[in-house]
């Protein structure tokens, strides 16, 4: 498997990622974590070399909830610039530059699956 698009910068590093923002009968699907439950964010991750960015969210939307879905568009690109705290991360004390895509989707081909939507 090719490695993630995660590329070291001076001190820091960047991360290039996609998410998807997955709405049905007018809730948006988040996800979560036992590590910090009340944090909830969109399905997605870090995009692998060789991939295109669509290759990319579809994969992860199927690694998060087995559910093979399909892109509609392109919502937005967002950039965040944040120190990493996460001590199992590798850029712990380090600088992070975060660029990500978000895609739209509403419809899902194939498996069924739960939802969790708030």
């Amino acid at each position: 498997m090719s490695k993630d698009m995660t590329v070291q910068c001076d001190n820091g590093f960047i991360n290039i990622r996609v998410g998807a923002i997955i709405l049905k009968d007018g809730k948006f699907l988040m996800v979560g974590n036992h590590i910090r439950p009340e944090y909830l964010y969109s399905v997605g991750g870090r995009i692998k070399f060789g991939e295109t960015a669509e290759e990319a969210v579809i994969r992860e939307v199927y690694e998060e909830t087995g559910i093979r879905m399909e892109v509609d568009r392109l919502g937005f690109v967002h950039e965040n610039y944040f120190y990493g705290d996460a001590e199992s991360n590798l850029a712990h004390n380090k600088e992070l530059h975060d660029t990500g895509q978000k895609f739209m989707s509403g419809k899902r081909n194939g498996n069924k699956g739960l939802w969790r939507c708030y």
